[in-house]
């Protein structure tokens, strides 16, 4: 039997203050080294803005500048962007398109030429429907739309909440 992995970065947060670095280094060469398929799913970038609010850091706090975290994750996606599936955004890229309506992401995806797709994709993935978003929620809400909105997935992948869980998806319909 032929095990896949696939592996959907979310919440990076390159260039934070809490940016796990030595973490992320570790997962890219574990990626590299067993092959994994990956799909980062948002929040790669920081993103810190001209002026903070209580949910927004401001770039005074981010560690470096948003085009050197532009320049570092490109960098360290190098390596494994054959094996990169597709990419999309998340909030804290949402931050800057709002501002400017630039897509940092797309400018990843465009320099690795890898595909970008947005705030979502559903792929096909070894025989199995996937779905893939950063997401907006908390908890269980992001996860009952998608349910309820699509057909036919076998997997749900999101991001944003910075907690690992996983539920076994039983379809009744």
């Amino acid at each position: 039997m032929i095990k896949h992995t696939l592996w959907a970065p979310s919440c990076i947060h390159e260039g934070a203050i809490e940016h796990e670095e030595e973490e992320f280094d570790k997962y890219i060469a574990l990626a590299l080294k067993k092959k994994w398929e990956v799909f980062p799913i948002g929040d790669l970038l920081n993103c810190g803005l001209c002026a903070g609010t209580r949910h927004i850091e401001s770039i005074w706090q981010d560690k470096i500048n948003v085009q050197k975290q532009l320049d570092k994750i490109v960098a360290k996606l190098k390596p494994i962007k054959s094996q990169i599936l597709g990419m999309v955004r998340g909030n804290h890229e949402d931050r800057i398109y709002k501002v400017t309506s630039l897509e940092l992401v797309k400018i990843v995806a465009d320099e690795l030429k890898v595909p970008y797709y947005n705030y979502s994709k559903t792929i096909d993935w070894h025989g199995k429907k996937v779905f893939l978003s950063h997401g907006r929620g908390r908890g269980f809400s992001d996860f009952e739309k998608i349910i309820k909105q699509f057909d036919n997935i076998d997997i749900v992948i999101l991001g944003h909440s910075h907690e690992w869980f996983h539920l076994p998806l039983v379809k009744t319909r």
